[in-house]
C-alpha cells in the first residue's frame, strides 16, 4: 500500500539556512574548469585554467572524493588562479594560473606532483609569452599553498559525541536512522535549531511509486534520467559534472582572469552552498525514503497509516549515508546554476553534455540551464533517495547562496578577495 498523497509544504529550514551560510562564506573552500560534452556539439572552453581544473577533475575522479568535497577542491584551484591573476598584473595570466593551479594541486595530493603537476606546469610555463621570474614564481606558489591551507583547516567537519540516530519504530519516525548497508554515520557539525519539517510537508508517494527498484510506473527515459546524474564512484561527482556544463557555455574566447572569475564564483557558492546544506540535514535528520518505506508508519496528523514494504529499494544502487533534507545534489546544483545565470546574464542558453558514469547514453540537450537543474532533481526521486521537497528546496538554497557569494569575489570592491 503506497502512502498517502499529502499536499507539499516547504520546510522552513532552507530560508534559515541562507542566514547561516553567510556566516560560513569565509570558512569556505574555493576551485576552478574542466570539460566534458558539448554545446550544439562544439569544443569545450580550453585554457590554462581549465587544463587544470581537468586535472583536478582526474583527482576527485581517481580517489572517489564526493562531491561536497570536491565542491571545495574545485573552488580552491579557481581561487587560487584568480588571486595569483589579480596580485600579480606584471605576470602573463596564463603564467600566473599556471603557478597557482600547480600549487593548489600539488599541496593537495603531493603524491602527484613530480609526475603529472610538475610536467604540466613546465609544459605551460614554456608556451607562456615571458616565464615569470623565479620570485614571483615563489609568491604565487606560496600564496596558493596558504590559501589551500587555510581553507582545509576553517571548513573542518568533526563527528559530535552526543549524536544518536533515530529508534526504529514509532520513536524514530520521520527521522533520520542508518540506511542498508550503512557501517558508519558521516556528519558535519550538527545545527540542532532547525524545527523537523511536517511529514506533510513530503511527497512520500510519488517517490514510493517511482523512485523504485521495480516501480512499474517509471519509464526508461526516467530511469536514463537518474543513472545520467548519479555521478557516484570514478565519476568528477555532480560538482564536475556542472563544472563541465559551465566550460560548455561560456563563450570560446572567454579570457583567462573571466574564466577563472566565473568558476570562483560558481563553486566557492557551491561550497558554501555544502556547508549550509549539511547543517540544514543535520538539524532536520530527515529520514531516507528507503527507511521510510521498509519501516512505515502509523496513522497520524492526518496522514494514512502506511504498512511497512520491506522488499522496496531504490533504484540507485545506494543510498547516500546521510540525512535527506535538502538534497546535496540539489544544493551544489542551485549555487552554480546561479553563477552562470548572471555571468551569462539569461538563463537560456542551449547545450548539451554527457556523462561519465553513463557514457552509453551519450549526450543530452538543454534549453536552458534552469532546464538541466530541475532534471537533475527529479533524477534524485526517480532514483529513490530523494522526496521532491528535497530537490526543490536544495536548488533553491543553493541559489540564494550564491546570489550572496557572486559579487564578494572580483567585484571592484572586494578584488578577489574571498
Amino acid at each position: 500500500m503506497p502512502p498517502s498523497h499529502p499536499p507539499r509544504r516547504a520546510p522552513a529550514a532552507a530560508a534559515a539556512a541562507l542566514a547561516l551560510a553567510l556566516c560560513l562564506l569565509a570558512a569556505a573552500a574555493p576551485r576552478a574548469a574542466a570539460a566534458e560534452g558539448g554545446s550544439g556539439g562544439s569544443a569545450p572552453l580550453n585554457n590554462t585554467v581549465t587544463q587544470w581544473t581537468d586535472l583536478a577533475q582526474d583527482a576527485v575522479r581517481t580517489y572517489g572524493i564526493q562531491n561536497q568535497l570536491s565542491n571545495r577542491v574545485y573552488a580552491l584551484v579557481a581561487l587560487a588562479q584568480l588571486r595569483a591573476i589579480d596580485d600579480n598584473p606584471n605576470v602573463d595570466p596564463s603564467a600566473a594560473a599556471a603557478i597557482a593551479g600547480h600549487a593548489v594541486l600539488s599541496t593537495l595530493f603531493p603524491w602527484k606532483q613530480s609526475d603529472v603537476y610538475d610536467n604540466a606546469l613546465k609544459s605551460q610555463l614554456a608556451a607562456a609569452p615571458k616565464k615569470p621570474q623565479a620570485e614571483a614564481q615563489r609568491k604565487i606558489a606560496a600564496a596558493a599553498g596558504a590559501l589551500v591551507k587555510t581553507a582545509i583547516g576553517g571548513a573542518s567537519a568533526e563527528f559530535p559525541s552526543d549524536f544518536k540516530y533515530a529508534e526504529k519504530g514509532t520513536a524514530g519516525l520521520f527521522k533520520y536512522q542508518p540506511t542498508p548497508g550503512q557501517k558508519y554515520p558521516r556528519l558535519s557539525e550538527v545545527a540542532r535549531a532547525y524545527k523537523p519539517p511536517s511529514p506533510r510537508g513530503v511527497d512520500y508517494d510519488e517517490t514510493y511509486r517511482l523512485g523504485g527498484k521495480d516501480s512499474k510506473e517509471r519509464g526508461q527515459e526516467q530511469a536514463d534520467v537518474a543513472l545520467f546524474w548519479a555521478d557516484g564512484a570514478n565519476t568528477s561527482a555532480i560538482s564536475g559534472h556542472w563544472l563541465n556544463i559551465t566550460t560548455r557555455v561560456l563563450p570560446k574566447d572567454t579570457s583567462v582572469r573571466d574564466t577563472a572569475l566565473t568558476l570562483a564564483r560558481a563553486f566557492v557558492a557551491a561550497w558554501d552552498a555544502s556547508i549550509a546544506c549539511w547543517k540544514v540535514k543535520y538539524g532536520v535528520l530527515h529520514w531516507r525514503p528507503v527507511t521510510a518505506f521498509n519501516s512505515g508508519w502509523p496513522a497520524a496528523d492526518g496522514i494514512k497509516a502506511f504498512s511497512p514494504d520491506a522488499n522496496w529499494t531504490q533504484l540507485l544502487s545506494r543510498t547516500p549515508p546521510h540525512p535527506e533534507y535538502p538534497s546535496g545534489h540539489q544544493c551544489t546544483v542551485g549555487a552554480v546554476l546561479e553563477a552562470l545565470v548572471r555571468t551569462l546574464g539569461t538563463d537560456k542558453v542551449d547545450f548539451s553534455i554527457g556523462s561519465e558514469g553513463t557514457p552509453w547514453l551519450g549526450e543530452r540537450s538543454y534549453d536552458s540551464l534552469a532546464a538541466a537543474a530541475a532534471e537533475v532533481g527529479e533524477s534524485r526521486l526517480w532514483g529513490g533517495v530523494h522526496f521532491r521537497s528535497a530537490n526543490e528546496d536544495g536548488v533553491k538554497l543553493g541559489r540564494q547562496v550564491a546570489g550572496e557569494v557572486f559579487d564578494t569575489i572580483g567585484s571592484k570592491k572586494g578584488g578577489s578577495r574571498h
